[in-house]
């Protein structure tokens, strides 16, 4: 769901954020992440209602991500805002080494994480952030910065769904992206709540900072032009997708449990931003392909050779084009990590090369690789298989003490391709 239109912003007050939560869903679990900052507390203010009157149960999540001097006691008084407001609230510390490089980054991963396995363990079905209107005009200047299309331009929904590894999908909703900054400041003021002033918001080191006081300046796009050409593409977006699902039901295509799909060949090469579409699916890759490189690979598969682009090897084969994970970029051939063989414990489950939840449901550990990786059982035949052969290579199996236990052709419920839900859901699940 796109940006509310201002018609559709309900006033900041408990009944105004009541009518968003309804539009939500009503969910009745919920997570919030809760900073201490003004926009998170602000959003604390406005839930605390519907905590007080039973119509949610909502739980405030701090991160501690001790990356500076101080973080600790800030969580320490954020969960005294949300005590104050009537929510029960909780610490989760990001543990372990640090990177040297790309820290943000990687406390944005560990920041997730720590959410949805603090709503995992509460029962919640939704975490709500206090992204807001401010937010997205930053984001949409970030990325028209750097050339995004249509689907970097839309930004943040008011809705989209995340996981963590293997875990279940979960709604993020971001319930503030109507409102504006200054708005949510002034509703903590006039109900005297105190907040946190994070030093890092007036750091010109971050992108996000420089774009904020370029905003401020009145330099480049203004706010409202911001938004409503976020609001635009998000259309367009939405619009592409719809055309790109209909194009792959009609050319009768398939997603096939060994990680693959396939869709009917024509004489023309296939609509460039379809492929790109299903070679992010397939491939795992944290992004979908250029446009114009796609358009390029299909145009060699037309030809009746292979292309490779994005993690994924595109061919055709007995009157359809195959899409099919890169057995040299699972394998480490491709300049990439390979994809690793790694033990899986009884009763785990694990997300393998960003292409499958795979899960041990007995009581011996088993080992889980690539097909080509088990040299024990590379050569077996697979039961079931309906794709190209070289689609075996890069297909997962899980092998015990006596042999191949289990692979995704077999019908168990051992293994859940990924490419589908890439597809159809666009789900974020945090590594």
């Amino acid at each position: 769901m796109a940006l509310a239109a201002e018609s559709e912003t309900p006033p900041l007050t408990a009944a105004g954020f009541r009518a968003i939560w309804r539009r939500l869903g009503a969910p009745r679990r919920m997570v919030l992440a809760l900073s201490g900052g003004a926009d998170s507390t602000a959003l604390a203010h406005l839930c605390a209602p519907l905590h007080a009157h039973g119509e949610a149960q909502i739980l405030a999540v701090t991160i501690n991500h001790g990356l500076r001097a101080g973080a600790a006691e800030e969580a320490t008084r954020a969960g005294g805002f949300a005590r104050a407001l009537g929510l029960p609230h909780q610490v989760l510390t990001w543990e372990g080494e640090k990177p040297a490089s790309g820290v943000q980054a990687a406390a944005r991963v560990a920041r997730y994480r720590l959410l949805i396995a603090a709503a995992e363990s509460f029962g919640a079905s939704t975490i709500m952030t206090a992204h807001h209107a401010d937010d997205q005009a930053e984001t949409v200047l970030m990325r028209m910065k750097r050339g995004g299309g249509p689907r970097g331009l839309s930004a943040m929904s008011e809705t989209s769904f995340v996981a963590a590894g293997a875990g279940p999908a979960m709604v993020l909703a971001r319930p503030l992206l109507g409102y504006r900054r200054a708005a949510l400041v002034a509703l903590l003021h006039a109900n005297v709540h105190p907040f946190i002033e994070d030093p890092s918001n007036a750091d010109p080191a971050f992108e996000r900072v420089r774009v904020r006081r370029e905003l401020a300046a009145g330099a480049g796009p203004g706010f409202d032009a911001l938004i409503d050409m976020s609001r635009r593409a998000a259309a367009t977006a939405a619009e592409d997708e719809r055309r790109e699902r209909a194009a792959f039901d009609d050319l009768n295509g398939r997603f096939h449990p060994w990680g693959g799909a396939s869709f009917l060949s024509r004489e023309a090469p296939a609509d460039a931003a379809l492929a790109a579409r299903l070679i992010h699916a397939v491939g795992g890759g944290a992004h979908r392909p250029d446009h114009n490189r796609a358009r390029v690979a299909m145009g060699v598969v037309a030809t009746g050779r292979r292309a490779s682009l994005g993690g994924a090897l595109v061919r055709q084969w007995r009157g359809r084009t195959w899409v099919l994970r890169e057995p040299a970029a699972v394998l480490g051939r491709a300049g990439v990590a390979p994809a690793g063989v790694v033990t899986l414990a009884p009763g785990a489950r694990t997300c393998w090369d960003r292409r499958f939840v795979v899960a041990n449901s007995g009581d011996e550990a088993l080992t889980l690789g690539a097909l080509a990786a088990a040299p024990d059982v590379e050569n077996a035949g697979v039961a079931g298989f309906d794709g190209p052969a070289e689609a075996k290579a890069a297909m997962p199996v899980l092998v015990g003490a006596g042999g191949r236990i289990a692979d995704p052709c077999g019908g168990g419920k051992a293994f859940e391709a990924l490419a589908p839900e890439r597809f159809y859901r666009c789900v974020n699940r945090f590594h």
